[in-house]
């Protein structure tokens, strides 16, 4: 051990069934992608005042504290409609919920208006899917769905040719996520430093993590997520090498060719960037190895410029 290098890393992230509680996390299922992670202990130090006969002071004492981990992940699709991205464990355990549409939901439009259409079935659908016209009048066109009023979707921009009771449509498999304040979860960060050799690997592992997500998208750069946040440290242990991780074929792509709408809005930018705010804490508990319970994000505010 002791000749570890930077990237020859691997990192994996799974939602816990119970917070703090393992999820054992595997390198064929749970591998994600990431630029820069940092997974360090948040151990603090105590000093006395106690009288020594000199005036040096006594050696400080280690105390508790939590895990600390971060990584930076460059943003994209699973490249399967319906399949969550690698890194849906981070967005999950920083307060985003999960919608899933596994398949593709195609009906009969009974109605349809400038920017709505009326459904003939709104199960599984939510705002910030995607619906294409696939027959009948306005025929072909894309949009994404901005509002739900029982099976009245309201999308944007308005149709160029508004549907009608002969149009067929498609609402497109997806995963969407919304910030959600109940039923939060918290996930298993493992981050291996592998040897040179290729045998063995040194595991830091963060349980209970629970974070914040701040969002980058530059006009012809990368769309990133950096995600940060805490919960209970484990003692690192040297281990056998995982083996080698397997990632989503899908790459991520430049942020161009896009429509874009701020409040109804069309808007140009050069850079956008919003923050969900998260405030996460880490409870003390006397019972645990380093004094420090599983992470909780306490308060949300979502800023961005």
């Amino acid at each position: 051990m002791g000749d570890y290098r930077t990237l020859n890393r691997t990192i994996l992230a799974k939602v816990e069934g119970t917070s703090g509680t393992d999820a054992s996390a595997t390198v064929g299922s749970n591998a994600v992608l990431g630029e820069n992670p940092q997974t360090t202990p948040g151990i603090g130090t105590l000093n006395t005042n106690e009288v020594t006969g000199a005036l040096d002071a006594r050696a400080p004492i280690p105390g508790g504290g939590p895990g600390n981990h971060s990584m930076l992940v460059n943003l994209h699709g699973s490249g399967a409609g319906g399949t969550a991205p690698e890194w849906d464990p981070y967005l999950q355990a920083c307060g985003f919920a999960g919608a899933n549409l596994a398949a593709d939901l195609t009906g009969t439009a009974s109605a349809g208006a400038a920017g709505t259409i009326t459904l003939a079935d709104a199960t599984g659908v939510t705002i910030g899917q995607v619906i294409v016209t696939t027959g009948g009048t306005g025929a072909g066109q894309t949009r994404v769905i901005t509002g739900l009023a029982t099976l009245v979707a309201s999308v944007y921009p308005n149709w160029t040719v508004t549907p009608d009771a002969t149009t067929t449509y498609a609402v497109k498999a997806s995963e969407t996520y919304a910030p959600a304040s109940a039923s939060l979860v918290t996930a298993s960060i493992y981050d291996y430093f592998h040897s040179s050799s290729g045998a063995n690997s040194e595991l830091r592992k963060v349980l209970g993590w629970a974070g914040g997500a701040a969002f980058t998208l530059p006009v012809g750069g990368i769309a990133q997520a950096q995600f940060t946040g805490q919960g209970k440290w484990t003692t690192p242990a040297n281990v056998a090498h995982p083996g080698a991780a397997t990632f989503q074929a899908q790459r991520p792509v430049a942020f161009m060719g896009a429509d874009i709408s701020l409040d109804s809005v069309a808007t140009k930018f050069n850079q956008l960037t919003f923050d969900c705010g998260n405030q996460v804490q880490a409870a003390p508990d006397p019972s645990d190895t380093y004094g420090i319970d599983v992470g909780g994000i306490t308060r949300r505010q979502i800023n961005g410029r």
